[in-house]
């Protein structure tokens, strides 16, 4: 029999968490009211996420809790804190995207299991094989990879593989969104996204895409290997979670017994349509690397059911044609510039055709469809049928009675147990034992605790008497610690689970040197600034090259890769190669890449690394590890995110190399100098470039206001740019960094000369 896979259930909210789980989820991902990248839900109390993993482990469903921020300096302690009472309360697994996050947590909770988020932005197996060496338990890999890429990861390394399968979905590669920040003024990072996705542009909703419903698909997931079918939705409610959870767990374990059926997975995929979708549904990115059907350009929120079209408009009423069965109470709309409400009086089968009231008919047309956004009637269903359910868990109970003994009721499920037992010995009954049907029945009425009685043995001497009432006192008893010993079963020591000082890790930050505690710039000999320059186009290169210019650092994008007769020709003593923006399991260019690179290296050319991406990164690691590249110069890109020191801490020992940061652009100056790697010396800011606004796998129509597109066909990705450029005048960084950064994108051959002599000057200034 095949393997069955989680079913991963999001919850914004403790009635929603309740009902994934009734519903039949194995586990469910829930946020505090911090930390979490869903800040708008109603989210969990601390108090609330005890409740639900008492709740939740006595029914065998895991907790995952998600942590996938990115982090300040003055917040990981808050982090630990927030965690220590959790993990000690038995929380199964944190989900992570800060590498920051991910030290300390492995530090202060070294067996906390780690889930790393889709945010880390993983498209191949060397970025899920380095978590995996990191201490990761699972990886969550970019939405956008295809079937055989996550077979691929699952053939080549062991550890579990998180994927999602239904829901919302972003435009943006996950984690390498900086849209909502630049333009709403909220940190998708931070947990706050102002959804830019959903906005109109000149071509329409150009960055909506449909909603992901993969039902048909769940052979091929499993196939693929996948652990747990992720479900998207912590700002969804209780019938959303419910009906899908439903709909997976069933067509799951129906394939993995051999019972699958296309015409029941199309039933449930109607049925999901029903409960909500956005533009309809699509398969994602499994088959694809990029489609535009699978945006909508027409409108970006909840998009319904077409249920009927309009006949014939009266006065006050319409007359329509069902398509689909209406019931009385549906919400409905047509779908004009503004839309019309209405709500159906009665019942309409499906092909009849009815008279139902309608406001603002002037508005309305013959041909005009009808959409339901809510079915009360399915919507009762789900309630009844899912939510309300109570999901309950099957016990053996023993039941052992002897005249002048006592008498005992044991309780089992798995390899727990809970035994009550009556101190008071039993009588000899003038009518013999009560016959044990009798006993089964009342035994079996658990009510409303977690479990249900499947399997009872007797063990019944002489002919007790057994007052009905003492034995339902038993079977009370018996539930409550059965309960209790369940949930101990997941809770650790202190004493033995967390390091023995709170948040070890920050003695690794501070050396416990009062020099390091000062800055150490303060230090370090300066001789002028350093500047460095990347370059993404030839044109960019020319106008360097004609002028002279020699920077401190030249970094050359990787469409320069094969070209080694112009790298062999560049004068300047430190070249370094960028990293593509995204690299995927699948593309050629991969491998190629670190092909040349470490070509270059070992004969002179080049002797440094630009990194982009994870995925990269761990190239790199390997590279460095083998000895192949021993004194490679590493400068990690914004995009690796360093918000806080700990994070410095974990990329220095994965790559135990020389390191430079260039520092976030979501973070202001002042926030920058608070960090390790500006104190030690080692931090570049960018002073000038477009920001890298957005990622995406599928291609950007039309025009997004104010911004730029650039397309790596070959790589799959396209690049949304910043229409202007982020340019720090000399007084916002000239007494605070040493070492600059500018970043040429699509500048013209005037653009970069009149950019570079303008900062040359201010650094000879």
């Amino acid at each position: 029999m095949l393997k069955m896979p989680e079913i991963l259930a999001p919850c914004g909210s403790i009635d929603v968490f309740y009902a994934a789980v009734n519903a039949g989820c194995d586990a469910v991902y829930l946020s505090g009211k911090a930390f979490g990248a869903r800040a708008y839900a109603t989210n969990f109390t601390q108090e609330e996420i005890i409740t639900a993993l008492e709740y939740a482990h006595v029914r065998g469903v895991k907790v995952y809790l998600t942590v996938n921020t990115l982090y300040m300096n003055d917040e990981t302690d808050s982090l630990v804190s927030f965690l220590k009472p959790l993990y000690l309360e038995g929380l199964d697994a944190v989900i992570v995207q800060d590498m920051g996050a991910f030290y300390v947590i492995k530090d202060e909770f070294p067996d906390l299991p780690i889930h790393a988020s889709t945010q880390m932005n993983i498209c191949s197996f060397k970025g899920a094989e380095m978590l995996r060496n990191m201490g990761a338990t699972r990886v969550v890999p970019a939405r956008e990879l295809t079937v055989p890429e996550i077979k691929e990861i699952k053939e080549n390394v062991d550890i579990e593989v998180e994927c999602f399968v239904h829901g919302a979905m972003c435009f943006c590669y996950s984690g390498r969104c900086l849209l909502s920040s630049f333009r709403g003024g909220r940190s998708g990072n931070r947990g706050r996204c102002a959804q830019p996705c959903r906005m109109k542009y000149d071509a329409g909703y150009s960055l909506s895409m449909k909603d992901m419903c993969t039902v048909t698909e769940i052979p091929k997931l499993i196939d693929a290997g996948i652990d747990s079918f992720k479900i998207e939705g912590r700002m969804k409610n209780e019938y959303y979670v419910a009906s899908a959870v439903d709909a997976y767990k069933t067509l799951s374990d129906d394939y993995c017994s051999g019972h699958f059926s296309m015409d029941k997975a199309l039933k449930y995929k109607s049925r999901l349509m029903d409960v909500f979708n956005r533009g309809g549904f699509s398969n994602g990115y499994y088959s694809c690397h990029d489609d535009p059907s699978l945006i909508d350009m027409n409108y970006p929120g909840r998009a319904g059911v077409h249920v009927a079209d309009i006949t014939r408009v009266g006065k006050g009423t319409i007359e329509v044609k069902a398509v689909k069965d209406i019931y009385r109470r549906d919400d409905m709309e047509i779908r004009l510039k503004e839309p019309v409400k209405l709500t159906s009086g009665k019942d309409i089968a499906s092909g009849q055709t009815d008279i139902l009231n309608a406001p603002e008919t002037k508005r309305l047309k013959t041909g005009d469809k009808i959409y339901r956004t809510r079915c009360v009637k399915l919507l009762e269903d789900i309630k009844k049928e899912l939510i309300d359910s109570n999901r309950r868990i099957p016990v053996n109970a023993y039941l052992k009675a002897e005249t002048r003994g006592s008498l005992s009721l044991t309780l089992t499920t798995g390899t727990v147990s809970a035994v009550s037992e009556s101190l008071k010995p039993l009588e000899k009954s003038n009518k013999g034992t009560t016959d044990t049907s009798i006993l089964r029945e009342k035994v079996a009425k658990l009510g409303s605790t977690p479990f249900y009685l499947d399997k009872m043995e007797f063990d019944i001497t002489g002919d007790p008497f057994i007052n009905m009432s003492e034995l339902i006192s038993l079977r009370r008893e018996a539930a409550e610690k059965l309960s209790e010993s369940i949930s101990a079963a997941y809770k650790r020591n202190a004493a033995e689970h967390i390091s023995n000082t709170v948040l070890l890790s920050s003695d690794k930050v501070n050396n416990n040197s009062d020099e390091v505690k000062t800055d150490r710039r303060d230090h370090i000999e300066k001789d002028g600034t350093k500047l460095s320059v990347l370059i993404e186009e030839e044109d960019q290169l020319k106008a360097i090259t004609d002028r002279g210019i020699t920077p401190d650092r030249l970094i050359l994008d990787h469409s320069f890769i094969d070209d080694a007769v112009t790298l062999k020709s560049l004068k300047c003593s430190n070249i370094y190669m960028a990293t593509p923006y995204i690299f995927r399991n699948d593309n050629p260019e991969f491998a190629n890449f670190f092909k040349k690179l470490e070509e270059f290296y070992n004969n002179g050319i080049i002797n440094g690394i630009y990194i982009r991406n994870h995925d990269a990164l761990a190239e790199t690691v390997s590279k460095l590890r083998s000895g192949r590249t021993p004194l490679l110069k590493v400068i990690l890109a914004p995009s690796l995110y360093v918000y806080n020191d700990y994070a410095s801490l974990m990329y220095e020992e994965l790559l135990q190399s020389d390191i430079r940061y260039v520092l976030s652009e979501e973070l202001a100056v002042d926030k920058l100098t608070e960090l390790r790697p500006y104190k030690e010396g080692n931090a570049i800011l960018k002073v000038y470039g477009r920001t890298v606004l957005m990622l995406s796998a599928n291609k950007i129509k039309g025009n997004i206001k104010d911004c730029f597109i650039k397309q790596d066909d070959a790589l799959c990705y396209n690049i949304l740019l910043d229409e202007t450029a982020v340019r720090l005048s000399q007084d916002k960084y000239a007494t605070d960094f040493d070492d600059i950064l500018i970043h040429f994108t699509n500048e013209t051959y005037h653009e970069v000369t009149d950019v570079l002599e303008y900062y040359i000057r201010k650094c000879n200034a």
